[in-house]
Formats: C-alpha cells, structure tokens, sequence
C-alpha cells in the first residue's frame, strides 16, 4: 500500500513541478519542435505497448506490483510536456498543420480501434478468461498504443 503513497506523491511532484514550470520564462519558449513532438509520441508508444504486453501476459498482477503506475508515469510526464507547450500558444503556433491533421487522423483512428477493442475485451473478460480489474488497463493501454502508433505512422507517412 506504501508504494500507492510513493506513486501519488510522485504524480503530484510532477504536477506541482508542471504548473511552477508553466509559469517560468523557459515554459514561454518551449515550442512543440518537430524532434520533441516525436519523442513525446515515442515514449507513449513504448510505454503503453509494454504495458499492453504484461497486461495480458501477467494478468491482475500487473496492478498488485504496480507496475501499471509506473509504466504511465512516462506517458504523463510526455502529455505534461506536450500540454506546457500547449500553455503559452495558439494552437496555430503550437503545432504545424501536418501535426494538427495527424492528431486528428490518429484520434479518429484510435476512437475507432477503442471502440473495437472496447468489446473484444469485454466478450473476453464475460467469458471468464480475465478476472479482476484487468479491463481496465487493457483499456487504457489500448488506447494510447492505438493513438501514438498511429500518430507516428501518419506523421512519418503523412
């Protein structure tokens, strides 16, 4: 249970660290270049598909090691960046219009696969293959690996 305290608390640094951050001088010169839009997506990738995988490969356990937690810190410490950067500008001088329409092929694609795998997991978790609050993390993990792979791909392809 400790360890749920450690994991909070080290999400509310984060946020309180985002919001003095927000406020800085450097925070009003942090534009979403090209190099960080990718890494953040990146991150997000990674993050979530590992989580994806230990999820069905571990099970329940995922949430009793906490390693759910820990594999989402990453994942919002890249929106947290990505939402600083949204703080001080426009979203015409945040974003690139080659950004802006891959962010939207990428929701709408990703609305469309959560929709899908929405149902998937449920027939799987009513059949009695998945106990516990598993459905969750399926779900959450599906979502940003959908999202960020498929954002990648309209931004490398696009």
């Amino acid at each position: 249970m400790e360890v749920k305290f450690i994991l909070l608390f080290i999400l509310v640094l984060l946020f309180l660290g985002a919001w003095i951050f927000s406020n800085s001088n450097f925070a009003k010169k942090l534009v979403m270049s090209e190099k960080l839009f990718q890494v953040t997506n990146i991150v997000l990738l990674v993050c979530s598909s590992a989580g994806l995988i230990l999820t069905i490969i571990w099970g329940d356990e995922i949430l009793t090691s906490h390693l759910f937690e820990i594999l989402l810190l990453p994942a919002l410490v890249a929106f947290v960046l990505t939402g600083l950067s949204h703080k001080t500008k426009t979203v015409d001088e945040k974003f690139d219009e080659k950004q802006q329409s891959n962010m939207k092929d990428a929701a709408s694609f990703s609305w469309m696969i959560v929709i899908f795998a929405t149902f998937i997991i449920y027939a799987i978790y009513n059949a009695g293959n998945f106990t516990g609050l598993i459905f969750f993390p399926l779900l959450i993990y599906t979502a940003f690996t959908a999202y960020s792979g498929s954002l990648l791909y309209f931004y490398k392809n696009g």
